[in-house]
């Protein structure tokens, strides 16, 4: 069984009371074909590593692009059911070298200076991302290399005015608001409550740039959603708007510990 086919068959069907969470798989997925994952994380140089995390994995799927170009994957998420479901995908595919844990970013439980490379795309704005950077500079080896992806506030207002892949049990334009809402909070008090998916945090690019530098990272890049590309032979596909409404909506930077 592929993966196409693993997605579409009743086993994993089954697995959903949501129909967003369910389009969100297939969605992620691309009918199994990984190329354009694998592709993302060529262009970044994260091959060839030894152990990787991928920090907020959701349902997997740069898990299985990371587990065949690296030698071992710790995959993460707080969510049971993404958790559960990324495990079958796992065991059906028989991908050896990925290991799915639920564990929160903001406190992880793995030893200092244990990984070589980390990986968060899309989910660092579900956590305190102060606590879960602090996390990410302890794990990490010194050079280890640090990815991350989230989004600013261009994001959020486009949202709110056009919608993105709405479906009967989820609000774009209520997450946005929620997520502004959530934001200001934040930065007023340094408490963020994530009680379900509806919740998230807007992070400002030049902001979370300056806290990385004072962590003791390295900026070695950084830009709009898939412009990061070191290797001129490989196209690679933007998931996400760089800007939208004038602003900064959906950005990437990748960094070293120095």
């Amino acid at each position: 069984m592929n993966i196409s086919e693993l997605l579409l068959s009743e086993e994993i069907k089954a697995s959903f009371t949501s129909e967003n969470d369910y389009n969100f798989l297939k969605r992620v997925y691309n009918n199994g074909d990984l190329l354009k994952y694998k592709n993302r994380l060529k262009a970044i140089n994260f091959t060839g590593l030894g152990k990787v995390l991928d920090s907020g994995c959701g349902f997997g799927q740069w898990s299985l692009a990371l587990a065949e170009l690296n030698t071992e994957i710790t995959a993460t998420d707080i969510d049971n059911h993404r958790i559960d479901i990324a495990n079958k995908i796992k065991d059906k595919l028989d991908y050896k070298n990925i290991n799915y844990i639920r564990q929160s970013a903001q406190e992880m439980d793995f030893s200092d200076n244990y990984f070589d490379a980390i990986f968060s795309y899309s989910s660092i704005y579900f956590t305190p991302y102060r606590n879960t950077l602090q996390q990410f500079y302890k794990i990490l080896k010194h050079g280890g290399k640090l990815y991350i992806n989230a989004n600013d506030l261009g994001w959020y207002i486009y949202n709110i005015i056009d919608g993105h892949n709405p479906a009967s049990d989820y609000s774009p334009r209520d997450y946005s608001i929620r997520a502004l809402a959530n934001t200001s909070k934040y930065y007023a008090t340094g408490i963020f409550e994530h009680k379900n998916t509806m919740d998230a945090l807007c992070i400002p690019l030049n902001i979370i740039t300056e806290e990385l530098t004072n962590l003791g990272f390295e900026i070695l890049n950084k830009g709009g959603d898939g412009t990061i590309n070191y290797n001129n032979e490989i196209k690679i596909d933007k998931f996400f708007p760089a800007e939208k409404y004038g602003q900064i909506a959906v950005y990437e930077i990748l960094c070293i510990k120095k």
